[in-house]
Formats: C-alpha cells, structure tokens, sequence
C-alpha cells in the first residue's frame, strides 16, 4: 500500500459582485473626499477674522447732542473661534503710504490698544470729524482716497467707507474752508 497520493488542484472560480468591487470601494472614495473638503471648510471657518465697519457717529448727554461728530471705526471678530489682538487702528491713503491715526488716551471713549478680540468682540475707535476734515485740508488730501485699516498679530485688515461717511467728511472741510458743497 502506498502513501503517496496525487496532488489536488484547486481553482477559485471568481464570481463578479458589483456591491464588494465596484459600488463600496467608488462609495468609501467620495466618504474620504467629502471628510476631507469638511475638514479644510471646517478649519478656515473656525479661524479669527477680523471686519472692519465704518459709521459716522456723535455724542449724546441726556438728551443734548453735541455738534461732534465722529468717524467710528469698528474692528469685530467674526471668526467662529480663535483670538486677534488689533495692535492699531486708524485710516490709510489710497495713493500715499501715509496714515492718519489717533491713539486712545486714558479717559477717551475709544478701546484701548492693543485688544485682545475673541469671537464677537469688538474694539472700537472714535476720530472727531472735525480733526479728520483738517488734516484732510492741511495736507490736500481726498477724503475719497481714505480708507479705515487694523493691524492685527496676524496680518493687517484693510476696510472700506461708506459714501455717507465721506459725504460727511466732505461737508467738514466745505465748513472749515467756508465753501459750498461741491460733490
């Protein structure tokens, strides 16, 4: 009697299935896409971003307003999460590197600098428009070439004004000078 026995060939026979090799594997590729786009949008979202809104504001006691006017310059932090500090605050020229700012000083309405900005807080700055018509009448410069800017730790935020704001800023130099409104 012998041992030996003869070999035994075995072949898998491979039997398509849609669901295991064509529809899970297509299904898991756009689950990790989509995870991935989620996740940048995610992240972008959740960084500090800082707004900067310009309004023309003024002062009231009680029920007197006084003849001060102000530029109000607003830095808010808009990101979802995470912290800013605004280092400074003020308005830029279009055409010149020069800057018009006003430093807050004890007892003055505006936020002090630097502010350290969470999410929805805000730092505000109050210029008189009064002082912003001068300078624009001393150094002939175009109330329409201003625009409000923030410096912050990450990076600086350049804003935008409003046609109200220089309309206003343009009726305090016309009041300075002693001229008309030309606009």
């Amino acid at each position: 009697m012998s041992i030996f026995a003869s070999p035994v060939q075995v072949q898998l026979l491979n039997n398509p299935n849609i669901l295991r090799d064509y529809i899970l594997p297509i299904a898991s590729i756009l689950i990790s896409f989509g995870t991935f786009c989620w996740t940048i949008w995610n992240n972008h979202r959740n960084k500090s971003k800082i707004k900067l809104d310009v309004a023309v504001s003024f002062t009231a006691s009680g029920i007197d307003l006084s003849d001060n006017n102000y530029l109000t310059i607003k830095a808010i932090q808009v990101g979802q999460s995470g912290r800013d500090t605004v280092t400074s605050m003020g308005l830029r020229m279009k055409t010149r590197e020069n800057t018009l700012q006003q430093i807050p000083r004890p007892g003055d309405i505006s936020t002090p600098l630097p502010v350290t900005l969470s999410a929805a807080e805000v730092a505000t700055l109050y210029f008189p428009l009064a002082g912003i018509a001068e300078q624009c009448v001393n150094n002939q410069i175009d109330p329409n070439d201003l625009y409000p800017f923030a410096t912050t730790v990450l990076g600086s935020v350049k804003g935008k004004m409003t046609k109200l704001t220089i309309e206003m800023i343009h009726n305090e130099i016309n009041r300075i000078t002693g001229t008309r409104n030309s606009n």
